[in-house]
């Protein structure tokens, strides 16, 4: 994401359409650089199979993080997309099925999930993925936990994309079904010469993102972005620039 790329950020915060405080930060050394010893190692058997491992020693982590996995595919379409193991004894188990030209199904499973403020949890997901030349759409269903019903849907033309997500959970008890959305968005982006730009709805449609970025040059962009919050009295402006 552009703003997670950027090392110098300069934002806007509005309070009732006033400026209230100007921010410029530098994060070199917190956010976006980290030092740290990994050694990563792959071998690929003569019947297709790969293994894989790599583990990491940080200052920033104790202890010493590791993981082991395996991949394959046959020529039928089956895959073993990831099946690892971690040091602290988290799993994931994730394969495929080529039912076809447009279409894939998918299973997962891991007791390794984690989403950014919340502990880890189990998951089992049966889905599909299905693509054409200008559709792709997937869904899936975790059956641990809910049920939860998640989709994803894209169109495009040319250079413009029209997207949607939605994630529903459905809590089944003796006496009554429950349906509660937990997302649901849309977004679209246009894709010019020398330029990209896009809009989309975040957290339930509370809020909207618009963002600009403009190649000066194959290692020069220079972009910036309006988030403005429905709920709540603080808008973001965000500009930026990314060298690499």
């Amino acid at each position: 994401m552009l703003i997670r790329q950027l090392p110098v950020i300069f934002s806007l915060h509005y309070s009732y359409g006033l400026i209230t405080t100007l921010l410029i930060y530098t994060d070199f050394l917190f956010d976006d650089f980290k030092i740290a010893r990994v050694l990563k190692a792959r071998t690929k058997t003569q019947s297709g199979v790969e293994w894989s491992t790599d583990g990491e020693i940080s200052p920033f982590r104790r202890g010493v993080k590791a993981n082991i996995g395996v991949k394959y595919l046959n020529s039928n379409g089956l895959s073993l997309e990831n099946l690892s193991a971690s040091a602290d004894g988290r799993y994931i188990a994730e394969g495929s099925l080529v039912a076809g030209d447009d279409l894939k199904l998918v299973v997962r499973a891991d007791n390794g999930s984690h989403e950014p403020g919340k502990l880890f949890y189990s998951s089992a997901k049966l889905g599909f993925e299905y693509r054409v030349p200008q559709l792709a759409f997937s869904s899936n269903i975790d059956i641990v936990n809910g049920p939860i019903v998640q989709y994803d849907v894209l169109w495009t033309r040319n250079h413009f994309y029209v997207g949607a997500e939605g994630r529903w959970n459905s809590k089944h008890s003796r006496n009554r079904s429950l349906l509660k959305c937990l997302e649901m968005n849309i977004g679209a982006r246009y894709d010019g010469p020398d330029w990209m730009s896009y809009v989309k709805s975040t957290n339930r449609f509370s809020s909207l993102q618009f963002a600009y970025l403009h190649y000066v040059s194959p290692v020069l962009s220079l972009g910036g972005m309006v988030d403005f919050k429905f709920k709540g009295n603080i808008q973001n402006v965000i500009f930026g620039t990314k060298f690499m």
